[in-house]
């Protein structure tokens, strides 16, 4: 490329979205045609394109090409998060790792095929119900291939690392041979253990690549990216320690002495360094077949700019493209797909007429190769006739090839030219694939969207399963021109797997008009969960009496699983309420108040079946039987919340839903409660019978009584703070007295922390001094482990699934929490979440060590004992270091952030390290 003479804005509508800071523009990468390809983030994008055109998706994160020159922009690939950079293998796939989201998903080895979706949209990012990021965690889109998983999207190769960031494809030269083919991808996890560089092999398989294997090429370095110098090196750069901005970092240069001293590696670096630029054609046409990629590649697109006006060099390429080996021919074919591109869309006054004249041969011997012997040759020539007009023939013939790489290259290129006939050809490719191959599946779904409302309807009522999801996925792609009355056909379809297709994109695509069909699906046999829960929220944008009958009628359904029969009460239960961000995407999707009337008179004309349900569908009615003021409930609440043998987590909801309904039939059962078995409903009935009635000697008699349960002396604190009176007050007062000498029990501290923030009059100078001094101790006992459970999994300030696995789901950043609770106590516990930095874990420690001969050495703490301590370098490498040769010591910080504990109530961190205490 030309050294840069000037600046302008080629392009602009990057990042629409609010998120996560980096989630932006990445990873600029030149390609094998000649096109510059680049990633951004999940803060979206929405590019006006000349002509009215527009490349708009606001919600996702994508990769775009354009020409050298920043024309014709174009949509790729998208479904992304936060793909940090990008990397061409030898054929010219593209490859990128992209990041998890923090929910317990994993991250992702993507292989990019053209307009390929791989699921993600950021609206799953602020999704916790009825599970962490919806879709994207409850059907699996993160997995490699598996059977729950959407078929508009085409799955990761593996799961990966925990935060890829940069990426590079060796090149060919300066490593061992060992590593050709292999891809370094680099894994940040926030600090230096576990954090490295990953190598990386695929293999083909079909139409695409399966993922080979894995090995650590580099670890205990908190990288950023990686590259592969024109000497022969490979580059990291090292970003030290931590999520924060550390003001400073390191590059390493990492050198294969035998392969570093092949000449090879100096004729690179001499013709990376401007020796391609003086070759002459003749030498170029050797080049395609150099040892070094980056070399070939430069060749070729040199030789492809020459052929613009000369015409010999087009000649060269047509005859290289015909022999030599697979590799120069592969190159010499893209060279002349860039030559033939470019002079295809010039016009003929703007190149020398020498080259324009012998264009038309050149593209009539490159399509002559559509039959030649070697597959690769010929599948790189699919790839290049898609850019060049004229080509629809020879395509649609290759479209037959028996290498399904052929035959896929071949109906993309026939979707980029909106062919009819290669649509109607795709249909019977279908049908033979049937969903065996999902990237030939994909391309010829992209043949289907370009051929139009002709193929698409001719798809949408052919007998074979395969070719009417072929049919969905094309419509899905088709978006507003997709008619209507195929939607209606295909929700309705036969065959599960399509119907559910269906419903996904009649709803994930926001067709409103489209919205009564898919609602008619709700009570449909052998619906799946996914047509389920979008027929439900459609439903739910309906909003009519009618759709409350039909959501309250699943929720009744005992064949129907659990978790969308406690969805459907939890959309009645907020009835009243407008829609703002949709309860499936995660976007923000207006939508009206239904009339909570409907509501409550749907759930009414089911109550015998709903309360006859599953232990979490009759807690859920409970729930939204005070929202909805369902008082003819309060009788059935009461006897719930007597009976012993629900689990007390339900009773507890169920006196919560009568105290709303009828506080005075909860009144008449209190004393009864009080007495249960339970503890957490005796609880529960305490803090009632306080807050609810200023008659205290229910407390001051409580001396002599049996001795109350720790929830009972948290209900009893929280119930006397629940209002203010002179007597609640003196009682308040004393407890703080109390607190102040020391001689209150220690479970208690949380709640009466609360009540004394709430009531500062309280508090004397000696109580605030006593809490000041308490820091988080109060926090070491008492805590509830379910709640605390359910912040662990579900609460999104603090994503402990993001570094942590949990029986074997989450992420790996961290170390696994299972056993915790029977190997350390309740303070370590406690002081690992408010200072992680104090006690870190094994395997996880950076250690700096200064040595008596004045060498420093850095790395990862593997093992200790009174004489030696074992370190693992960044470069893998083991050292047993005598102590006696260390002149000073220092740990570097934790990966886990130092403010997690802020993130939490008090209340919600005590919880926190009770569940942590019953992971045995």
């Amino acid at each position: 490329l030309a050294p840069a003479t000037g600046r302008r804005k080629l392009s602009s509508g990057y990042g629409v979205h609010v998120g996560f800071l980096g989630h932006d523009m990445h990873g600029l990468v030149l390609g094998m045609d000649g096109r510059i390809y680049f990633s951004i983030g999940d803060r979206g994008l929405s590019v006006d394109l000349p002509g009215g055109r527009k490349i708009d998706l606001p919600d996702t994160g994508a990769v775009l090409r354009c020409e050298a020159d920043g024309s014709n922009l174009e949509l790729f690939a998208m479904g992304l998060r936060n793909p940090q950079e990008l990397a061409f293998d030898d054929s010219g796939e593209l490859f990128t790792g992209d990041n998890n989201s923090d929910g317990g998903d994993q991250a992702r080895w993507v292989h990019l095929v053209e307009g390929s979706d791989s699921g993600w949209r950021i609206g799953w990012q602020f999704l916790e119900k009825p599970m962490a990021r919806g879709a994207w965690n409850m059907e699996s889109m993160w997995k490699p291939r598996n059977a729950d998983q959407p078929a508009y999207i085409l799955p990761p190769l593996a799961n990966v690392g925990a935060g890829p960031s940069g990426l590079a494809a060796n090149p060919g030269t300066g490593l061992d041979a060992r590593y050709n083919g292999a891809f370094l991808l680099c894994d940040f996890r926030g600090g230096p253990g576990g954090s490295g560089i990953h190598a990386i092999w695929n293999k083909r398989d079909g139409a695409g690549y399966a993922f080979d294997k894995r090995e650590q090429f580099m670890s205990s370095l908190l990288v950023t990216d990686v590259a592969f110098s024109p000497w022969g090196e490979v580059v990291a750069s090292d970003w030290t320690d931590g999520w924060g901005q550390p003001t400073k970092g390191r590059i390493y240069a990492i050198k294969d002495k035998k392969a570093f001293a092949d000449s090879i590696v100096k004729e690179t670096a001499a013709l990376l360094g401007g020796g391609i630029e003086k070759a002459g054609i003749g030498e170029l046409v050797k080049l395609l077949d150099h040892g070094d990629r980056r070399v070939r590649m430069e060749a070729h697109l040199a030789l492809s700019t020459i052929a613009l006006t000369d015409k010999n060099a087009l000649v060269e390429l047509v005859e290289a493209a015909s022999k030599g080996t697979t590799r120069s021919r592969v190159h010499a074919v893209w060279g002349l797909g860039h030559s033939l591109r470019l002079l295809s869309k010039r016009d003929r006054g703007d190149a020398g007429s020498g080259a324009l004249s012998v264009g038309g041969d050149a593209l009539e011997k490159l399509k002559a190769l559509a039959t030649d012997s070697d597959s690769e040759v010929r599948m790189q020539v699919a790839r290049v006739l898609g850019d060049i007009a004229g080509s629809e023939k020879v395509l649609l013939e290759m479209l037959d090839d028996a290498a399904p790489r052929v035959s896929s290259k071949a109906a993309l290129s026939l979707g980029r030219m909106q062919s009819a006939s290669g649509g109607l050809k795709a249909i019977a490719l279908l049908q033979k694939n049937n969903n065996s191959d999902l990237v030939i599946r994909h391309s010829l779904v992209m043949a289907l969207v370009g051929a139009g409302e002709q193929a698409w309807v001719k798809a949408a009522n052919d007998p074979a399963a395969a070719v009417r999801l072929g049919a969905v996925l094309a419509l899905r792609r088709a978006g507003v021109a997709a008619p209507a009355e195929l939607w209606t056909k295909l929700l309705a379809d036969s065959d599960s797997q399509v119907a559910t297709e269906a419903a996904r994109a009649v709803y994930d695509t926001a067709a409103e008009s489209n919205l009564a069909p898919l609602a008619a699906q709700l009570n449909r046999v052998g619906a799946t969960d996914p047509a389920i829960r979008r027929a439900l929220a459609a439903q739910r944008r309906l909003g009519t009496a009618e759709s409350a009958k039909a959501i309250a009628g699943h929720a009744a359904n005992g064949s129907a699983t659990e978790s969308t029969r406690v969805e459907a009460v939890e959309i009645l239960e907020q009835w009243a309420q407008p829609i703002g961000r949709d309860m499936l995407s995660g976007l923000w999707r207006p939508g009206k108040a239904g009339n909570q009337g409907d509501a409550a008179n749907a759930l009414r004309q089911n109550l015998a079946s709903l309360m006859a349900g599953p232990a979490k569908v009759r807690s859920a009615v409970v729930r939204a039987a005070g929202k909805l003021e369902l008082k003819d409930l309060a009788p059935t609440l009461a006897n719930l919340a007597k009976d012993q043998t629900l689990a007390a987590v339900a009773r507890v909801e169920a006196i919560d839903g009568l105290a709303e309904l009828d506080g005075k039939l909860l009144d008449e059962n209190l004393e009864s409660l009080l007495k249960d078995k339970a503890a957490k409903v005796r609880a529960q009935a305490t803090y009632w019978k306080l807050k609810r009635s200023d008659d205290l000697s229910f407390v001051t008699g409580s001396e002599g009584k049996a001795e109350l349960s720790v929830e009972e002396k948290q209900a009893m604190v929280r119930g006397l703070g629940s209002k203010s009176n002179p007597a609640r007050d003196l009682l308040l007062s004393g407890l703080a007295s109390r607190l102040a000498e020391g001689k209150i029990e220690p479970e208690v501290v949380v709640e009466l922390r609360e009540v004394l923030e709430a009531r500062p009059n309280l508090a004397t100078s000696e109580v605030k001094n006593r809490l000041a001094k308490t820091g988080y101790d109060d926090c070491l006992q008492g805590g509830d482990a379910e709640a605390g459970k359910r912040v662990f999994l579900q609460k999104a300030e603090v994503s402990c699934l993001r570094c942590h696995q949990i029986g074997g789901s989450g992420g790996i950043v961290g170390p696994a929490l299972d056993g915790l609770g029977g190997k350390k106590d309740a303070r370590y516990l406690l002081e690992s979440i408010v200072e992680p930095s104090k006690a870190i874990a094994e395997g996880f420690q950076t250690v700096v060590v200064e040595l008596t001969n004045g060498k420093t050495l850095t790395g990862v703490l593997r093992g200790e004992d009174a004489n030696s301590l074992k370190l693992v370098t960044a470069e893998g490498a083991e050292m047993i270091i005598s102590k006696k040769e260390i002149e000073e010591r220092s740990s570097g910080p934790s990966a886990m952030p130092a403010d997690l504990a802020k993130k939490m109530s008090r209340r919600e961190l005590r919880d926190v390290v009770e569940y942590l205490k019953s992971l045995k």
